[in-house]
């Protein structure tokens, strides 16, 4: 029943694998849009993952290209079996390289920034997820210079959860 595998999945410990396609705008500097992999361990409410990404783009003066490393501690909701959220704080690691269009300057450097994240997931296959999620936050530390103030993020993207230990009611086909 639905009851029962909302319960197996919310009780079961597991390794959560993602891919999506992330974008954020950051008002100041630029708008960027690239890949993030992420390796995630949910266990009874709990999720935390690490991540990495990359993205590029320009805005009306510049060209951004970013490499972040993130750590999210978060809290997941089943609804259903086949619907869920999850919230969560981010903490990045970051690189940017900031170019001017007029070509007389460039910056690199490491960053940090710091989000919330809220993801919306829908169950689309056996233990596959489809989802989506905002990721408001800002740049704390602006390494080039400019690049520091606010982050608006979004995320599409696909989850796998492999259970870590499989009861009699597993959710293998459903």
């Amino acid at each position: 029943t639905d009851a029962e595998l909302r319960t197996t999945f919310d009780r079961t410990p597991s390794i959560d694998v993602s891919g999506s396609f992330a974008g954020a705008v950051l008002p100041s500097v630029a708008a960027v849009g690239g890949s993030r992999l992420a390796l995630g361990f949910h266990q009874r409410f709990f999720l935390e993952e690490l991540a990495l990404g990359a993205y590029g783009g320009s805005g009306s003066a510049s060209a951004l290209r970013w490499l972040d490393l993130s750590a999210l501690v978060g809290y997941r909701v089943y609804y259903s079996s086949r619907l869920r959220s999850d919230f969560g704080g981010v903490f990045a690691l970051s690189y940017a390289s900031l170019r001017l269009d007029d070509g007389t300057s460039e910056a690199g450097g490491f960053g940090v920034r710091a989000a919330g994240r809220v993801t919306i997931d829908l169950r689309v296959a056996g233990r596959t997820w489809l989802t989506l999620g905002i990721e408001p936050g800002g740049v704390l530390v602006d390494s080039p210079p400019g690049v520091r103030g606010a982050w608006f993020g979004a995320n599409l993207g696909i989850a796998y959860d492999e259970l870590l230990s499989v009861s009699s009611e597993s959710p293998r086909s459903q």
